[in-house]
């Protein structure tokens, strides 16, 4: 069965704090909702590529000195998998 891939981020401050996004109601998936940043990993592109395109896409910024915290899969409505990929 297909898998769709994401890779998300999680961005900390000095302190420890943790920027996340709160989907307005507007938002295509999951409207009203908090979550993390990030998206779909594209053809041939890698997670730590994909995290920094949605870095650049979503908030303007540059991400460097990325590392993998987990990868995991979450079973779906359909039967399939999502493929998640954090990092900070």
């Amino acid at each position: 069965m297909p898998t769709e891939r994401n890779a998300l981020f999680v961005l900390r401050d000095s302190d420890g704090r943790v920027l996340i996004q709160h989907r307005d109601r507007y938002a295509p998936h999951n409207p009203n909702r908090w979550g993390l940043f990030g998206g779909g990993i594209e053809g041939g592109e890698s997670p730590e590529d994909a995290v920094r395109r949605e870095a650049d896409e979503e908030l303007g910024i540059e991400l460097r000195g990325i590392k993998l915290y987990k990868e995991y899969e979450i079973p779906t409505v359909e039967g399939s998998n999502e493929v998640h990929q954090k990092y900070v």
